[in-house]
């Protein structure tokens, strides 16, 4: 059940229907912690990029800093699941993000290495290190990955936030 629900947020997600995904995500949080089921990190990183996308940046920190944690004891400190969880974080910590632009792009990379560029997973990353990219000034790095995201697939993230756009300014 924990997968089914976890599968149902993901497409929930994509359909722009967010608060639906969360529910099915929290819906599975509780038996996903209890049995430490496997896809415990990747719940707790779906509810941080969640809580993140709608400006809950200090609950969506805590959760990124758990599926780290989860992830890195499930599937190893360099698996693109631990990876995507760093990229999380760094989105939530936003507009000051404690990994550099040279290890985000890294993390990036090892998404990259597992997925096809169209596959959500891709697209969120994509999305995510745009938003940092913007945050940190690096507006060249944000403009490439632009014409990489398909806005169809991440709807809440594929628009720039407002802190974001003002620091491009």
């Amino acid at each position: 059940m924990t997968y089914n629900l976890n599968n149902l947020a993901l497409v929930r997600r994509g359909q722009g229907r967010t608060d639906e995904a969360e529910a099915a995500l929290r819906q599975a949080l509780p038996s996903a912690v209890e049995h430490k089921h496997r896809m415990l990190g990747p719940i707790r990183n779906n509810l941080a990029d969640l809580a993140c996308a709608a400006g809950r940046r200090g609950e969506g920190a805590a959760l990124a800093r758990e599926a780290i944690e989860a992830n890195t004891a499930e599937y190893g400190p360099e698996q693109w699941r631990t990876a995507q969880s760093r990229l999380t974080l760094a989105y939530c910590e936003l507009p000051a993000p404690s990994i550099d632009g040279q290890t985000l792009d890294g993390l990036l990379e090892t998404v990259e290495a597992r997925w096809t560029e169209k596959q959500l997973y891709v697209q969120r990353a994509y999305a995510q290190r745009r938003a940092i990219a913007l945050a940190m000034g690096e507006t060249a790095r944000a403009a490439e990955l632009s014409g990489r995201i398909d806005e169809s697939c991440v709807t809440d993230l594929a628009k720039p936030s407002p802190l974001a756009q003002a620091n491009a300014r």
